[in-house]
């Protein structure tokens, strides 16, 4: 093998071969790389994914330029590729390193959490609504490997690699979402936003289409771009004052490429001033310039058609298909599950916690330990907690304990498999704040003797995110609660109201329990989760104290005002879904009498 290497512009080690199914593909050195999962003595157990070793991570340049049949290959090599890496332990986070990862949760104490909270009198229903789109503690999702694993409505990108009975599916997301490019990840629209002079003279379409093909597209165009050139002529026109700046184009990322695209099939491009080329001037190209044009290789695109007017959407050649096929597969493919934001966790927890400390740390309880966010947000909150968890995913065992020494910049040794039952959780990292977490079902924890006298009636706040029945599914492992109760009443009286229940004997008095689900759909039909868990709140106990909408980043393809909580962010002009988080005291009082208030009926 040859070992002689190029340096890339970005100062990393590559070379350029070719693999045995003729894909030309970048490979980068990768002797610098740590173990796989351990850093500096301190356990990482995700390194980001090496999607640049993969030979099915072409150019999406390469993509265009294949078959039907030869995508259909492709799309079987993605599989296999993707498939094999995640048997042996790399699922393809598209992740961070690890010094980045501890950089950025050094950084979570400081950060500016006040900022979060709106207040809105156009909703007078909610608390507030909480606004948190940092990605700074993303990293958390890397000490759990089975996050990518959930199903979710009864499905996983797991799934979908290893099912063959899945493979249709995926090979037409592929097709629709990469090689057309439906979710818009590689590709652009020509846009007349640039096209307006000082005078406010506007270049015509065609001209301005004429003016980035000769430029951008053309072969000339591959030696790179004259950038002295101040002044352009087409044809017998001259725009004196009009640059190449002008371009949203960057010459040094490669050649281009581009189609041609009814322009009925988006509907923004009014909205978004793309330029429309008339069918007749299409034609008159095609006949005397051909080069980068992709012609039958592209989806609804009918030249002989009845479209009146076409798009012009183009792309740098040399663009690799991942990372961004992979965030395609979790976005248009399936839903993953997503972590709870541990900024978010933070400020609940600093809003919520009683201000007079009686003990030397506040003890919180979260039901549902998951995917460590609240966890985390426990670590790096300013006040000083102790963080009780309950879990029964396996898949998680040592998981927490690796993301607190992570983040203390400790060792944490290894727990032996068989002493995971005899030492349900530890202590071993000093200092800060603390955790542990038992597995076992937070509908029974009341039954382990050892558990409950050491907790009960003692915790300052309870603080979890529920199942959303059998919406996701962590695990396999028997006692998931939508395998225990896989009817939805058994599971509202065996699992939701019992866990409420323990969670309230949990609690002192006058402290709150707070609650993130959310309503579901099964089939047609809607699950109330919201308003039944308000009810068995009020059963067991609870006052009912309000709600917070907590603000979803807005996803391609996804209309936030088709869920059934949304919210308009007037000043910014943007609709966000939320998801309710359920506000619940604890006040013990004579006439409580454990019965279903009238009230819950309303107050959803």
């Amino acid at each position: 093998m040859d070992d002689k290497w190029d340096i890339s512009k970005s100062g990393k080690k590559e070379k350029i071969v070719e693999n045995d199914y003729g894909f030309r593909i970048h490979r980068w050195d990768n002797s610098y790389r740590n173990k796989p999962y351990e850093t500096d003595h301190i356990r990482f157990p995700t390194q980001p994914f090496p999607f640049h070793e993969l030979d099915s991570n072409i150019t999406f340049g390469e993509l265009q330029s294949k078959s039907f049949e030869e995508i259909l290959e492709w799309i079987k090599l993605v599989r296999l590729e993707l498939f094999k890496r995640w048997v042996v332990g790399e699922p393809p986070y598209v992740g961070k390193q690890p010094h980045v990862v501890k950089s950025q949760f050094d950084e979570l104490k400081d950060y500016p959490i006040d900022k979060f909270f709106i207040k809105d009198e156009l909703y007078p229903d909610y608390i507030g609504f909480i606004k948190n789109f940092s990605k700074i503690a993303s990293g958390v999702n890397q000490f759990f490997r089975g996050i990518l694993e959930s199903r979710i409505n009864g499905k996983s990108i797991y799934d979908y690699l290893r099912k063959e009975e899945l493979s249709e599916e995926f090979k037409y997301t592929i097709v629709q979402k990469v090689r057309f490019d439906k979710m818009f990840m590689y590709s652009n629209y020509l846009s007349d936003d640039t096209m307006k002079f000082k005078d406010n003279r506007y270049i015509p379409s065609e001209d301005y289409f004429m003016y980035f093909y000769k430029h951008f597209i053309s072969n000339t165009q591959r030696e790179g771009f004259n950038r002295e050139h101040q002044h352009i002529a087409w044809g017998n026109k001259i725009y004196d004052d009009f640059e190449w700046r002008h371009f949203p184009v960057d010459v040094d990322k490669g050649p281009i490429g581009f189609w041609f695209e009814d322009y009925n099939f988006n509907k923004q491009n009014d909205k978004k001033n793309r330029i429309g080329l008339s069918s007749s001037f299409v034609k008159e190209f095609l006949k005397t310039n051909p080069v980068g044009f992709l012609g039958d290789n592209r989806q609804g695109f009918n030249v002989e058609g009845d479209e009146e007017y076409f798009a012009v959407r183009w792309y740098y050649e040399d663009r690799l298909v991942f990372p961004e096929l992979f965030q395609i597969l979790r976005v248009g493919l399936n839903q993953v599950a997503v972590n709870f934001p541990p900024l978010t966790a933070r400020y609940l927890y600093e809003e919520f916690l009683p201000r007079k400390q009686t003990q030397s740390k506040y003890k919180v309880y979260d039901a549902c330990a998951g995917w460590g966010g609240r966890l985390l947000g426990s670590l790096c909150s300013n006040l000083p907690i102790h963080y009780i968890g309950t879990e029964v995913n396996d898949k998680n065992y040592h998981c927490y304990d690796e993301l607190e020494g992570f983040y203390k910049g400790v060792i944490v040794p290894e727990v032996l498999e068989e002493s995971v039952i005899e030492r349900p959780f530890r202590n071993d990292v000093e200092g800060g704040n603390t955790q542990e977490v038992w597995f076992e079902g937070s509908e029974v924890i009341h039954q382990n003797k050892v558990f409950w006298d050491k907790h009960k009636d003692t915790i300052d706040l309870c603080f979890t995110s529920p199942p959303y029945f059998n919406k996701e599914q962590y695990s396999e492992d028997k006692e998931q609660s939508f395998l225990k109760y896989p009817n939805y009443d058994d599971w509202l009286d065996g699992y939701l109201e019992q866990t409420l229940q323990n969670c309230f004997d949990l609690l002192k008095s006058e402290r709150y329990c707070l609650i993130n689900i959310c309503d579901i759909k099964d089939g047609n039909n809607l699950i109330p989760l919201e308003q039944d868990t308000v009810r068995r709140a009020i059963k067991v106990g609870f006052e009912y104290v309000g709600k917070y909408g907590m603000l979803m980043s807005r996803m391609i393809g996804l209309n936030p005002t088709n869920s059934k909580n949304y919210y308009l962010d007037t000043e910014n002009h943007t609709t966000y879904k939320t998801e309710p988080i359920l506000v619940f005291k604890k006040q013990i009082s004579e006439s409580s009498d454990k019965e279903e208030y009238p009230i819950a009926d309303s107050i959803i």
